[in-house]
């Protein structure tokens, strides 16, 4: 069984931390026990945050989650997950523990500056209102294939 720790301590010390997310909420990004994300703190962060990056953030019912930032401003952000169509918002950005700045898949690193990765940040956001049908329709034609 491994040892948990405190993410919020390790963050405000100016570690960088990598974390399993757990659950589906940010689905295809993240595949359970598969994928890791890289944080670092939003205190050492070296810009303000924005929409598609990805945070981890304390509830106000004092849960963690990591999901994506749908939009922000000076003063709040809202946030959804990447197999989700609701939003959550507007929390104060003091709500921020860390941002994402790279996600690890089967032994390769990939940095959230990847061109790539940027572009299609950018569309997941602005597919959202369909997304989940999206997902449902490839699931069927996965099934259909195999």
């Amino acid at each position: 069984m491994q040892e948990k720790v405190n993410i919020e301590n390790l963050l405000s010390e100016g570690n960088s931390v990598s974390i399993e997310p757990i659950g589906t909420s940010m689905y295809p990004l993240f595949v359970e026990r598969n994928d890791r994300a890289i944080i670092v703190s939003f205190g050492k962060f070296t810009r303000r945050v924005r929409r598609g990056d990805v945070c981890v953030y304390r509830r106000p019912d004092g849960g963690l989650v990591i999901h994506r930032i749908y939009k922000a401003n000076s003063k709040e952000v809202y946030f959804v997950g990447d197999h989700q169509t609701e939003i959550e918002g507007p929390l104060s950005l003091d709500c921020i523990i860390g941002v994402m700045v790279a996600f690890r898949r089967k032994s390769k690193e990939y940095s959230v500056s990847n061109p790539i990765y940027i572009i299609l940040s950018r569309i997941w956001l602005f597919i959202r209102p369909i997304r989940l049908k999206l997902i449902k329709m490839g699931s069927i034609v996965k099934k259909c294939i195999n």
